[in-house]
């Protein structure tokens, strides 16, 4: 009976390690971050060992395990490979209702870190930030320069965030504007898919590289009357809303 509650303490502890490393690559914790995650594992972990006294084994792991497949959802967004997990998990519980098929259940264990560990790996590696460098945002600018209704445009990037600021002619509508923004939402993502894999725009995708990093748009004038528009793509959305 020992030796089983400390396999579920084990198991516990594997599925807490799992969502700590999930947490830490989704969210490219700074060593602050790093030491408020780590005192959650260690209330996590503790909370496992209390209620490893109170709660039947079964209970117990269908708990943990429920937590260790949610959180893994809520930042894989894969219904893939979250319905997968769910499948081995529940295939777990059922091989160790029975002590004959323990052995199986914890092969079936060891089968659920590895997809999840690989998972990660992939997710991590696709998130993975491609580089913009200041030759293709200067070409970017020097593009858009050339239309006749902007007077001035600056293209940068600050962290995760791609920044368009156009200076235009006080004639334009606001739907000119608004055209003046997506063609150098667009221009940019098209220039950055030339020298890599990265999909560039189409008519009613703007392209790949905001599904990497947030766009910004501001567009304003010398007429002091004129609103500075402005919109926002952040990557998890098809487009953006002026």
């Amino acid at each position: 009976m020992k030796h089983e509650k400390n396999s579920v303490i084990y198991l516990g502890t594997i599925i807490g390690l799992i969502v700590f490393i999930i947490i830490m690559f989704a969210i490219n914790a700074s060593f602050t971050q790093f030491l408020y995650t780590a005192l959650g594992m260690g209330v996590f972990i503790s909370i496992i060992i209390i209620a490893d006294k109170i709660l039947p084994k079964v209970w117990l792991l269908g708990i943990l395990l429920g937590i260790g497949v949610g959180v893994f959802h809520l930042f894989s967004q894969s219904w893939t490979m979250t319905i997968i997990l769910v499948i081995m998990a529940l295939l777990f519980l059922y091989l160790n209702l029975n002590n004959e098929r323990k052995r199986w259940g914890s092969i079936v264990l060891v089968g659920m870190v590895t997809v999840a560990s690989l998972s990660i790996l992939f997710m991590v590696d696709h998130h993975k930030l491609p580089t913009v460098d200041e030759k293709i945002f200067q070409s970017t600018m020097n593009e858009m320069n050339r239309h006749p209704e902007i007077m001035n445009a600056v293209i940068g990037i600050e962290d995760d965030t791609i920044y368009c600021s156009l200076h235009v002619n006080d004639t334009l509508t606001r739907t000119e504007k608004e055209q003046l923004g997506e063609m150098c939402a667009k221009t940019l993502a098209t220039t950055v898919s030339q020298d890599t894999n990265i999909k560039g725009p189409s008519d009613d995708d703007l392209g790949e590289l905001y599904d990497y990093y947030v766009l910004e748009i501001m567009i304003g004038t010398d007429n002091e009357n004129d609103e500075i528009i402005f919109a926002r793509k952040h990557t998890n959305n098809k487009g953006f809303t002026w």
